[in-house]
């Protein structure tokens, strides 16, 4: 269906085009690694432990406070009734 609206003198896009526009991102732990000596945790089942289990318990455990801070009250708002 495409096709049938699109200009016959379109040039159809290349592979560098494509893989230009690509949303994959590279991404290079080099500098860490040599200023910080830091380096990537290889392990699926540390990363997946400390990198997502320990945040989201420690979220709920300690309770979101950054929502809440600066707003006037913490209390949530309760809806009007109706008349």
């Amino acid at each position: 269906m495409k096709a049938a609206g699109r200009s016959p003198a379109a040039v159809l896009p290349s592979y560098a085009d494509c893989e230009g526009k690509s949303f994959a991102g590279t991404f290079s732990a080099a500098k860490a690694e040599r200023e910080l000596g830091w380096k990537p945790e290889k392990r699926r089942e540390v990363l997946v432990r400390e990198g997502i289990h320990r945040p989201v318990r420690e979220y709920f455990e300690l309770g979101d406070t950054s929502a809440t801070s600066g707003s006037a009250s913490s209390a949530p708002v309760q809806p009007e009734s109706a008349p």
